[in-house]
């Protein structure tokens, strides 16, 4: 008798990352910075790291993928997260002009850099 195929094992996920918790600014102090830098005529700054978009013909056909900046340590780069793939793309396929997560993207994450200070 011929044997039968082996049953497909599903992919297994990304593994889980811990991040740590971000620094805890009271709401004092976020205000009282606030006002320093608009003396100073400085206006808080921010950096895109992350974009949800969609791919596809439209709304009800397709899939979403997310691009994401990470970084270890001091170096930062970008991965791609579609399903149980995660790929480092470059920073220009991510975020460039002409990147499909810019012209397709539905969810962009900010984190500020700071009030210019």
């Amino acid at each position: 008798a011929a044997a039968s195929p082996a049953a497909a094992t599903p992919a297994a996920a990304p593994a889980a990352v811990t991040l740590p918790p971000p620094p805890q600014r009271s709401d004092a102090e976020v205000l009282a910075a606030r006002r320093a830098a608009a003396k100073l005529g400085k206006a808080a700054t921010y950096s895109l790291r992350a974009v949800v978009w969609h791919r596809g013909g439209d709304a009800s056909f397709g899939h979403y993928l997310a691009d994401v900046q990470r970084a270890r340590g001091a170096a930062e780069y970008w991965e791609r997260y579609d399903d149980t793939a995660v790929t480092r793309i470059t920073p220009a396929t991510a975020v460039g002009p002409h990147a499909t997560a810019v012209t397709n993207g539905y969810l962009f994450f900010y984190v500020s850099d700071g009030l210019g200070l």
